[in-house]
């Protein structure tokens, strides 16, 4: 129920130059990346994982470029990618639960969901940070249910 969600995001942790330990972003009413979260009447969204990627664009011939991103992930659950610079909404991979996160190496992982892949290069973090803390997210939303 609502108890494992709750211990499931508890063990997801962010350490990087935009966050700390937790979720003090969304504690930090001044944080640019506050604006992104919703609140649902007493249910506020946290942040439970952030750090900046590279992500990919791929297309069938394989050309495309690498763009910079905050990628946020919440407690709601949802992954929402912003500009680090002009810290604008850029957009937000959709939340499923056939959504699946796979280490390619140390740097490189995907998420794939909603017949959608999404090619990401972690900067502030290891690859593996990534897809343990989306599937722990994953898991506790789906025992929630």
């Amino acid at each position: 129920g609502e108890k494992a969600r709750a211990a499931a995001m508890e063990t997801v942790h962010t350490k990087s130059e935009y966050g700390g330990e937790g979720d003090p972003l969304a504690e930090n009413k001044s944080s640019p990346w506050s604006k992104f979260l919703i609140k649902h009447g007493l249910v506020k969204e946290n942040i439970v994982f952030s750090g900046l990627i590279e992500k990919g664009s791929f297309s069938g011939f394989g050309f495309g470029g690498k763009k910079r991103r905050l990628l946020l992930l919440t407690s709601f659950p949802r992954l929402i990618y912003a500009d680090p610079h002009e810290k604008k909404f850029k957009g937000e991979i959709p939340w499923s639960d056939d959504i699946v996160a796979e280490m390619k190496d140390n740097r490189n992982f995907s998420i794939r969901s909603a017949g959608k892949t999404y090619l990401m290069t972690a900067l502030t973090h290891e690859a593996e940070e990534w897809v343990s803390a989306i599937n722990k997210t994953k898991a506790g939303y789906k025992s929630a249910d």
